[in-house]
């Protein structure tokens, strides 16, 4: 094209044609590119693509991250401590106008600024109090998200409220496009027998938060506990695909169950119990079929009532010494009930309508009859038994020994007077 306007134009010289045809804008758009706040320039080192953030880049641990090189520096301060009236200082001081003033040299500067920006490259681990984490480290499953807002003259100032779970859906709609959703569903309760439940959606996450927490105390029930601590006695029951088969244990053994169902027992005040989950893991399901077989225990009184017989319980813990639970209105007397009939007596039996747990056996290992295991199995037993054969051994032998070896503790002086 230069070539062409030589032609046409013969008294023009090629330099000045050249240079006409090369942008004004060039220049500026050099010096424009200089000119970047710290975000962007971040941005363009750290930024991960639509595609590869779907794949999961940038989200792993030990990559770089955005860190703030103006950190511990402000507007105004250098190597030299100068008062900036307006800026750093007032800008009048009794009705006089302060002028700019030069107070000294900072020498600490540097030093300062060395050791913030060292402590920036330290990994510093975030605590969080026990009773505000969840089920794990990068959900809310779990998380606690305080007390319901009171409404009515109810107080509910001792409760506290959890999530147990926690998702986002999207849907393709014809005229939006992909419309992000998000579902909360809470429990609430008083550590004290009271319970409820909520599910909240929305379009953002405090507001279903807030719909899940303020429905679940809408919806509270009362929960009857044997010693406020445990069922008053095993249950089973379904809901859709979820079993649930939960048993009565001795004060002491704890909450061993689903994490779920186990926050519902904090929430309700169960402290021993035992629940086994078939099927079904789902939150909604799970929370519904526990609180229905909670609801649905019967006391003792009635069920003496319903068999016309005594309930009494025999525990382990007390060397299966009986303590009658309930007494019936009109018991039936003994010789009336047939010897062999478990049905009429076993209180397992009658509320699981004749049915036994099936607990699946133990595979015995293949290696269980060779005579290295067999002799493994009485070294053990060998080393198991210690004590029990110290014990034996500290039997067969004399009083004077023993009274030597292992002198009695000293009796109290008054204790040894009263005797004499």
């Amino acid at each position: 094209m230069i070539s062409l306007l030589t032609r046409l134009t013969p008294t023009l010289a090629k330099k000045t044609l050249v240079s006409n045809l090369i942008p004004k804008s060039a220049v500026l758009t050099q010096i424009e590119q200089l000119n970047y706040r710290a975000d962007d320039l971040w941005k363009s080192v750290l930024s991960v693509s639509s595609q590869g953030s779907k794949k999961g880049r940038g989200k792993r641990r030990g990559g770089s991250k955005a860190k703030d090189l103006n950190l511990g520096q402000n507007i105004g301060d250098g190597k030299l401590k100068i008062e900036w009236p307006g800026l750093n200082a007032d800008i009048t001081n009794r009705n006089q106008v302060n002028r700019m003033k030069i107070i000294g040299e900072d020498t600490e500067r540097e030093k300062r600024l060395v050791e913030i920006r060292n402590q920036m490259d330290k990994f510093r681990r975030i605590s969080i109090a026990p009773h505000e984490r969840g089920f794990t480290g990068g959900t809310l499953n779990g998380k606690s998200i305080g007390p319901p807002l009171s409404y009515d003259d109810v107080d509910f100032t001792k409760f506290d409220s959890r999530i147990l779970e926690y998702k986002t859906m999207v849907a393709h709609k014809s005229i939006l496009g992909k419309k992000k959703t998000v579902s909360c569903f809470a429990v609430t309760g008083n550590h004290d027998g009271i319970i409820g439940y909520g599910l909240g959606k929305g379009s953002t996450t405090s507001g279903a938060i807030k719909m899940a927490k303020a429905r679940a105390s809408q919806r509270l029930i009362y929960i009857e506990r044997y010693e406020n601590r445990t069922l008053f006695h095993d249950f089973y029951e379904e809901y859709y695909f979820t079993k649930i088969y939960a048993e009565k244990k001795p004060k002491g053994y704890g909450l061993v169950c689903h994490r779920a169902i186990k926050l519902l027992c904090k929430l309700i005040g169960i402290q021993d119990i035992y629940v086994k989950i078939e099927g079904s893991r789902n939150a909604k399901n799970v929370t519904k079929a526990f609180l229905s077989g909670l609801l649905n225990q019967k006391k003792f009184a009635d069920i003496a009532n319903e068999k016309n017989l005594h309930v009494v319980e025999f525990k382990p813990e007390m060397d299966n010494f009986p303590v009658v639970l309930a007494e019936a209105k009109n018991p039936i007397l003994e010789n009336n009930l047939q010897s062999n009939d478990q049905y009429q007596r076993n209180i397992n039996l009658y509320l699981f309508q004749n049915r036994y747990r099936l607990d699946n056996k133990k595979k015995v290992p293949f290696y269980n009859d060779y005579p290295s295991y067999k002799h493994y199995c009485v070294l053990r037993d060998r080393e198991n038994e210690q004590k029990k054969a110290r014990i034996d051994r500290l039997k067969l032998l004399s009083d004077d020994k023993l009274f030597n070896n292992y002198p009695k503790k000293p009796q109290p002086k008054a204790e040894a007077a009263a005797e004499e």
